[in-house]
């Protein structure tokens, strides 16, 4: 579970802005993509977000992602379906795999998200989404 505004798993780190309503997830160089990352992660996110029917991002940092596991995709599969209303997605420096499996992700899900380039694209398209002004 989170402490604070953290949490930090299986070599993922996720910091909640709750000022702005945004999640940003990192991969250390050894951090995996597993099923009970994205089950720590998922729980996280929920308790932040407190369930209260506002719009939150989560932003995924994937300079060192190179794959996901299918458990880590389908924990974040039913998380993103059962959030469909309030949350939004964005992927940033993803290899081309991962920007195949964002597309597939979200093609599968009808989760609202994207991949982008950089960090500063993906805040901004995230934010819009949200129907809030960028900090």
């Amino acid at each position: 579970m989170p402490t604070g505004d953290s949490l930090e798993v299986d070599g993922v780190v996720v910091t909640w802005d709750p000022a702005a309503r945004t999640a940003l997830m990192r991969f250390h160089p050894d951090g995996r993509a597993t099923e009970h990352a994205a089950r720590v992660i998922t729980r996280g996110l929920d308790q932040w977000s407190l369930g209260s029917g506002e719009p939150f991002a989560l932003l995924v940092d994937c300079t060192r992602l190179a794959d996901t596991t299918p458990g880590w995709r389908a924990v974040f599969a039913e998380f993103f379906k059962s959030h469909r209303e309030t949350a939004c997605i964005a992927w940033f420096n993803a290899n081309p795999l991962i920007r195949m499996t964002v597309r597939m992700f979200v093609a599968a899900t009808r989760a609202v998200g994207a991949a982008f380039a950089t960090e500063p694209e993906a805040r901004a398209w995230a934010f819009t989404v949200m129907g809030r002004p960028a900090p």
